[in-house]
C-alpha cells in the first residue's frame, strides 16, 4: 500500500472513530437530560402532598 493510500484510510478511520465518538456522546447526553427530567417530575410529584400540606392542630381538654 503506498503513503497516499495509507494516509487516505487514516483519514478515513479517525472520521469513523470521531463520528461514533460524537453519537455516544450525544446519546449519553440525552439520557442524563431524560433522566434529569424523570428526577425532576418525581422529586415535585412527591414534594406536592408536602407543599399542600396544612397543619392542624387540635386543642382539646379532658371534657371534651
Amino acid at each position: 500500500m503506498d503513503s497516499a493510500k495509507r494516509a487516505t484510510l487514516n483519514v478515513v478511520i479517525l472520521a469513523v472513530v470521531v463520528y461514533c465518538t460524537v453519537m455516544y456522546l450525544d446519546r449519553a447526553d440525552a439520557e442524563r437530560k431524560r433522566s434529569e427530567q424523570a428526577l425532576r417530575e418525581n422529586e415535585a410529584r412527591l414534594r406536592r402532598p408536602l407543599d399542600f400540606n396544612i397543619m392542624v392542630i387540635i386543642l382539646a381538654d379532658k371534657s371534651g
